[in-house]
């Protein structure tokens, strides 16, 4: 409870894995689901990329 927590899937192997996981914690009391929830299929792409920096800033002002 009372956490702030951030997804990051792997759609190589498992391509739901986020869309499940987002819902699952959306589930729980008092949990605070980050929006930016990453995706990265096979390696990283420029795109991804670029999710990745603006989710970590994300959760660099949330513990700052």
């Amino acid at each position: 409870q009372n956490r702030t927590v951030a997804v990051l899937g792997n759609g190589t192997w498992a391509p739901q894995t986020t869309k499940l996981i987002s819902a699952k914690v959306g589930e729980m009391k008092n949990m605070n689901l980050m929006e930016a929830a990453v995706t990265i299929k096979s390696s990283g792409k420029d795109a991804q990329m670029e999710e990745l920096k603006t989710l970590s800033r994300q959760i660099a002002e949330e513990v700052l």
